[in-house]
């Protein structure tokens, strides 16, 4: 076992993240009965339509586009959402083998050979830790799955599966162990929000304790989402384990920033933060390294961090534009050794194709055919619903009141798809539709 680091500055034990180096024949026996595992489990459609983490088609943008799409649509109303983003401490290590087994067959399915063989796979095991060429003794593993493993990650998937059942008041939504609860009212209903709120925590707390996993109140976040500008303090307290959740401006889940209104603001700046970062390391090479290369270099580090946010944020206010295209004129002046004020445009262009409106009209555009020809998720499929002409399809503009709203997914993508033609709607293949759709916006 390896430990790697979680963050730069990692000081503590439980800063690090227990990485398992494992046999080449155990991953590939493990590829073996992941594959059969995940066909059994779509096929019966055991696991939870809201756990998005390790399956086909499913990521964390998509688990982002749900969340947040349910709570634009009360946004618009008025409402207010409390979104509270729940951290499990140590999760994947904490996962009891017997609990597990007993849910695989009661659950799962699974037939008595299949229980022995992952009996067999998930106890009896020892690790020990290597660090700078020096390794401890071996040491029993009582419980947890191997992390870097191929069936770890699915078998969590599995044991946290029934936590869903937690939220009689709430929805949630799963990607592995990062759970989103979140809740909506009107202004006049905080109190009863709250309590409500309260009350599936409390269960969820409950169900944590009873399966071996702690959840931890002081990472734990909540963030209070509404239109209406509102001092937080007249909201009442929200609880998990007896300790107060403290309520947030900002939160950051799944790796993209939420803010109070749903503007893009924050989360550009944390990509822009990282660009910056990116670029600040490469300087060092730029003498010697060749155009071609630092070009190649900065598409694979920096596009990557640029694209992500697209989905979610597909349509940036000009503010956010500005400061997103001054890092990549930064990133065009390390590639081409430009100086500070020479003409940039025509070599940062080089460096996404097309301008960052059309970069995120085309992400925006290729999801939405995807989501459409495959319908899955089926969570995100589900929230489209398709004029009436064949002729023409079109899909309905989801209803908006504010700015906002306009510039997430679900509105942005849908009025770009009816100003396409209708001989590029009606692509299938997704390869002649990815060159249509960049043809059109060149």
């Amino acid at each position: 076992m390896t430990p790697v680091a979680k963050k730069r500055e990692a000081s503590q034990p439980s800063d690090y993240r227990p990485i398992s180096i494992l046999p080449l024949f155990s991953k590939v026996f493990e590829k073996f009965l992941a594959d059969q595992i995940l066909r059994h489990l779509q096929h019966h459609k055991l696991l939870t339509e809201f756990q998005s983490g390790f399956r086909p088609s499913h990521s964390c943008a998509t688990a982002m586009l749900k969340v947040l799409e349910d709570i634009r649509e009360k946004f618009d109303k008025g409402e207010i959402t409390i979104l509270v983003l729940l951290d499990f401490s140590k999760a994947f290590d904490s996962l009891d083998f017997n609990i597990l087994l007993i849910k695989l067959e009661k659950y799962f399915g699974f037939d008595t050979f299949a229980i022995e063989l992952m009996r067999s796979y998930i106890t009896n095991r020892c690790q020990r830790v290597y660090v700078d060429g020096k390794k401890s003794d071996l040491g029993d593993i009582k419980s947890g799955v191997p992390q870097g493993s191929i069936l770890g990650p699915i078998l969590f998937c599995i044991y946290i599966n029934d936590i869903v059942h937690c939220c009689k008041n709430a929805a949630i939504h799963l990607y592995a162990d990062d759970a989103q609860v979140y809740l909506s009212r009107p202004l006049g209903l905080c109190e009863d929000l709250v309590c409500r709120l309260n009350e599936d925590l409390a269960r969820i707390s409950l169900w944590a304790k009873n399966n071996g996993l702690k959840l931890n109140a002081s990472k734990s976040q909540a963030l209070p989402i509404m239109h209406t500008p509102h001092n937080v303090d007249f909201l009442s307290p929200i609880s998990l384990n007896e300790a107060e959740i403290v309520y947030e401006r900002t939160a950051l889940s799944l790796g993209f920033k939420i803010n109070s209104k749903l503007s893009c603001w924050d989360h550009v700046n944390l990509i822009v933060c990282k660009m910056y970062g990116v670029i600040r390391k490469l300087w060092a090479s730029s003498s010697f390294l060749s155009v071609e290369t630092k070009l190649k270099l900065i598409k694979s580090l920096l596009i990557p961090v640029i694209s992500y946010s697209g989905l979610v944020y597909g349509k940036l206010d000009s503010a956010s534009k500005s400061k997103l295209q001054l890092a990549i004129n930064n990133a065009a002046r390390y590639v081409f050794m430009k100086r500070k004020y020479d003409h940039i445009s025509i070599y940062a262009r080089q460096i996404l194709s097309h301008d960052i409106t059309n970069h995120y009209n085309i992400l925006n555009l290729i999801f939405l055919h995807k989501l459409i020809y495959t319908k899955c998720p089926q969570y995100l499929f589900e929230k489209l619903r398709f004029a009436n002409s064949v002729r023409t399809l079109n899909i309905i503009t989801p209803a908006f009141n504010y700015l906002a709203s306009s510039r997430l997914f679900f509105v942005n993508a849908i009025k770009l798809w009816n100003l396409l033609p209708t001989n590029i709607k009606s692509i299938r293949n997704p390869e002649s539709f990815k060159l249509a759709v960049n043809s059109f916006f060149s």
